[in-house]
């Protein structure tokens, strides 16, 4: 009787092994492309006692350009994302916001819902070409367009060894009022480390000079994103 459950019991067993054998064969492809995702969650803040300031040039650029200077003039560092296009059609004003020692990176403008997945990669591509012929380096951050990470985007990033970066503090969120009711509320919530979005249309000298303020209150340095990600 024991031998004869012994058999079932190995039997039974060796149909399993099967069964997930062939499952694994057949499935391949697709467990293939779940684990490529691992580790690919974006960055949304640093390790350290730092603020890192967000801006997107991706719907105005002049903005853009003059919150830089005005942010320079305060004493405040900026990481400015610009696209492709912006840096072939505006390359002298995109590197002086640099030598200013303000951070530059790529902002996508790959919209991934109407895309497939190779139109995905020439379009990436396209887009680090961009960065790489005005900065003579591949791009470390990517910002995505309209600040949706998705699966594609952050697959095809992972391929090119570039990072999909995110906020984890969104200034679009604080009803804005004055200048220092504005930045002491959004303050109010910030965090050892946070990358924080600031919607350029806010950014007047008044709520930077409220920034540096702040920032300088708080105990936290205001640095760009790459000195933020640094041990």
């Amino acid at each position: 009787m024991k031998n004869r459950a012994r058999r079932y019991f190995a039997v039974n067993f060796v149909l399993l092994l099967m069964i997930v054998c062939i499952y694994l064969a057949t499935n391949a492809a697709m467990l293939q492309n779940v684990f490529a995702q691992v580790g690919q969650a974006p960055i949304y803040k640093g390790q350290k006692s730092t603020v890192t300031l967000v801006i997107s040039a991706e719907s105005d650029f002049e903005n853009a350009v003059m919150a830089g200077r005005n942010a320079k003039e305060k004493g405040l560092v900026l990481t400015i994302g610009f696209t492709a296009e912006q840096m072939q059609t505006k390359p002298g004003e995109i590197k002086k916001l640099s030598a200013m020692g303000h951070e530059i990176i790529l902002q996508g403008q790959i919209d991934t819902g109407y895309a497939a997945p190779e139109e995905i990669r020439t379009a990436l591509n396209r887009e680090i070409g961009a960065y790489t012929q005005l900065f003579s380096k591949a791009p470390q951050y990517y910002l995505p367009y309209r600040f949706q990470a998705t699966t594609l985007i952050k697959k095809a990033c992972k391929e090119q060894v570039l990072n999909v970066v995110l906020f984890s503090q969104d200034s679009r969120a604080v009803v804005y009022k004055k200048a220092d009711a504005f930045t002491q509320a959004l303050f109010s919530q910030i965090n050892k480390g946070d990358f924080i979005y600031l919607d350029h249309t806010v950014l007047s000298q008044e709520v930077l000079e409220s920034l540096h303020r702040e920032i300088e209150k708080s105990g936290y340095k205001n640095q760009n994103m790459t000195q933020a990600l640094i041990d």
